[in-house]
């Protein structure tokens, strides 16, 4: 009895201690992220005018796993040991601390380089209308093409919607109810077409009737009011889970839904869109096709002919737009 309870308290003060001595002897040693010197980074026009740089090319030091091997790794490697001993080693082997130790000295560019010149607002033209005027007519003209004048499908454009709402020949919830339908039709045929993996029937009413309120009131309408949109399933949108297109995640991390939502997602809402859902992936984003055999997401097809790929790795989004699901899909 005695060796027993012996031990059992060596192996819950291993359970601890490991990990402390190791932290500690990481840190002295500069191993890890948090060690090593910091490397200045040259400014971006010294890199442009020495013709700019190359990668590095090297064998990565990773194992090579598949199959189950790979689904048991992938989940001990999230443990507490796992991230000690084994993603640390991973990623500092494979240089992925180094962006972590270098220090970039320009300031972060938040508008475009180039020149950029608008369109006065009061530029008349010789006909009577200003620039933007025509600019408007343009895009009008280009969104409104008789569907006869194409070799392919014409689907409505974001503008076609927006001015489908601001006549009131439709409303953004009966726009909402019709792409619920068309998903649930489109995942019944055989191949599935699989464009959306993720999507919530009460989130998507919830967005398209406040859109429709707001075109009843006159309240504020925002620029993409009721417009409806698809988002890639690695950006993080709420209330869905970012799976990366991955079904080989840690069980645990399959059920956290996101509580926090990328900027663009937080700009489209704050523009009014409507977001649908999030769309498929090539699993992990690593690949040309669109390819995805796990049940959670399984592959999205190319709607013209389902026994083809429709590209990747944005798959789902390219899916739901050519089938015309939505106009607009993040990728």
């Amino acid at each position: 009895m005695v060796f027993y309870i012996s031990f059992v308290a060596g192996a819950i003060s291993a359970v601890f201690i490991i990990p402390l001595v190791y932290s500690v002897v990481k840190a002295f040693l500069g191993i890890g992220p948090s060690g090593g010197d910091v490397q200045v980074a040259p400014p971006i026009q010294e890199v442009i005018d020495a013709g700019g740089g190359r990668y590095r090319s090297e064998e990565n030091d990773a194992p090579k796993l598949t199959g189950r091997i790979f689904l048991w790794f992938s989940n001990f490697m999230w443990t507490p040991f796992g991230r000690k001993w084994i993603l640390d080693k991973l990623m500092r082997d494979n240089h992925l601390f180094d962006s972590r130790k270098r220090y970039l000295p320009e300031a972060a560019t938040f508008y475009p380089t180039p020149p950029f010149v608008p369109f006065p607002e009061e530029s008349v033209r010789e006909d009577g209308r200003n620039e933007k005027e025509e600019i408007e007519t343009l895009m009008y003209s280009s969104a409104h093409k008789n569907s006869s004048d194409s070799d392919g499908f014409v689907f409505p454009t974001i503008l076609d919607y927006l001015d489908s709402y601001r006549s009131g020949r439709v409303t953004p919830a009966v726009v909402a109810e019709r792409i619920i339908e068309s998903i649930h039709a489109s995942d019944s045929l055989s191949p599935p077409l699989r464009a959306f993996v993720q999507w919530n029937e009460t989130e998507i009413r919830k967005q398209a009737l406040e859109s429709t309120r707001r075109y009843s009131e006159k309240d504020n309408i925002r620029p993409l009011e009721g417009v409806p949109v698809g988002v890639k399933e690695n950006i993080q949108t709420k209330p869905y889970i970012t799976r990366v297109g991955c079904g080989f995640i840690p069980i645990a991390a399959q059920t956290i839904a996101n509580e926090e939502e990328s900027e663009v997602v937080v700009k489209l809402r704050q523009a009014g869109a409507v977001i649908i859902g999030v769309t498929n992936l090539h699993e992990i984003g690593i690949g040309g096709t669109g390819s995805n055999v796990n049940d959670l997401h399984l592959t999205a097809r190319n709607p013209y002919d389902t026994d083809r790929y429709p590209g990747g790795c944005s798959s789902g989004s390219a899916a739901a737009v050519a089938s015309g699901l939505v106009p607009m899909a993040l990728g």
